[in-house]
């Protein structure tokens, strides 16, 4: 089998407009992989942030999603609820928030279009929210979807263990 090149990965579960450290390990990798099978975790930082409101308070801006069966769904198959109601609520915070910040056109032309998409699933809510940030930050990572991943049994087999491991 032919020697294959080494990769640096990371492996985070998306969120709604993540942090900037966020960011920063998905620039220090060449591949970053989206746990979009991981259990959706209510009134986590999976649907809602924290923005700076004009008077420099602390706001929290949610995503409307169904909480039906979500301990039995992975993320991906979490549906988004209501969409026109928190775009706008959350647009509307934005404009009233930063509009006469530097930047403010380049960022909500970036990103404005994730204020007025119909969406179904939050894991594309939350990926529209990461890929118009890296674009902003030009960051051109490989993202790959941990749903997409395949093991290969080589990789997982007591062949490629050590004595000691083996013994673990």
């Amino acid at each position: 089998m032919a020697e294959q090149e080494k990769k640096i990965v990371a492996i985070h579960q998306p969120h709604y407009f993540p942090w900037l450290g966020y960011f920063d390990k998905m620039a220090k990798v060449d591949r970053f992989v989206v746990m979009d099978q991981v259990q959706f975790v209510p009134r986590s930082y999976m649907s809602r942030n924290s923005f700076v409101d004009k008077n420099g308070e602390i706001v929290r801006l949610s995503l409307s999603v169904s909480k039906t069966g979500h301990r039995e769904k992975e993320l991906k198959e979490i549906e988004t609820l209501n969409c026109p109601i928190w775009q706008n609520k959350h647009a509307l915070f934005l404009k009233d928030s930063y509009q006469y910040m530097p930047y403010y056109k380049e960022v909500m032309n970036e990103i404005g279009n994730i204020f007025e998409k119909p969406y179904t699933k939050l894991i594309d809510v939350q990926m529209d929210t990461i890929t118009s940030i890296c674009r902003m930050l030009n960051i051109s990572t490989e993202l790959v979807f941990q749903s997409n991943l395949t093991i290969m049994p080589s990789i997982v087999s007591d062949d490629n263990l050590t004595e000691e491991e083996k013994k673990r």
